[in-house]
């Protein structure tokens, strides 16, 4: 796993790449937790290399929004790619999350955001 992280504002951007599932989501999980630790609660989730996500990575995601939420902040997925935008339609949670077409586009609404990068693989 590895993250590049530059502080301000109170939002974040993960930059995720590979498959969020039952191995991985931990890591997804605890990036965010940290975020949240550190002060952020919007969280800007880039998933343009994101090429998996399972039932697991889902429940993952529909978490850490409800955590975001409590705390009046939102996660905001970008560049979501087919086969992930596919798992949210049938699941009936593409309405859920609040997405933006880029990473560009979700900044361009916030005025400051950290950016951290994350590679999902096990360890």
């Amino acid at each position: 796993m590895r993250q590049i992280a530059h502080h301000r504002g109170d939002a974040v951007v993960l930059a995720v790449s590979g498959e969020l599932d039952v191995h991985t989501a931990e890591l997804l999980s605890d990036a965010v937790t940290a975020a949240m630790d550190s002060g952020h609660r919007i969280v800007i989730l880039d998933c343009g290399r994101l090429v998996l996500c399972d039932s697991h990575g889902l429940d993952h995601l529909l978490a850490l929004r409800t955590r975001l939420l409590e705390l009046q902040g939102d996660l905001i997925l970008t560049s979501v790619r087919p086969a992930v935008r596919y798992l949210l339609e049938v699941t009936g949670t593409a309405q859920i999350f609040t997405r933006d077409p880029g990473r560009d586009e979700a900044l361009h609404r916030l005025s400051q955001a950290d950016t951290a990068r994350l590679t999902l693989h096990p360890e």
